[in-house]
């Protein structure tokens, strides 16, 4: 699949609409049920860390990911194999 730069952006220019739209880690909970070992791994490290976290979806061609951000600066934390969607 060629690159489409003309739908590309800057992160950073788009910082402050990715936090708006930032879903809570425990929404995982429902839409993974059989991950959920990974799901409380995820929500246990988030935790521990006490940084405020949130997650967008991220669909893939082959995989889907969650991207975990940080919901004051916006700065990706990790990308984790759950879905949003069953």
């Amino acid at each position: 699949m060629p690159t489409l730069p003309q739908y590309f952006a800057p992160y950073a220019s788009q910082r402050t609409q990715i936090i708006s739209k930032l879903q809570p880690l425990t929404l995982l909970v429902e839409t993974n049920p059989k991950n959920r070992p990974a799901v409380d791994a995820l929500l246990q490290r988030c935790a521990a860390s006490k940084t405020p976290v949130g997650f967008l979806a991220l669909k893939g061609k082959s995989d889907d990911l969650s991207v975990v951000t940080h919901r004051e600066s916006g700065e990706i934390l990790e990308y984790v194999a759950l879905a949003l969607w069953k």
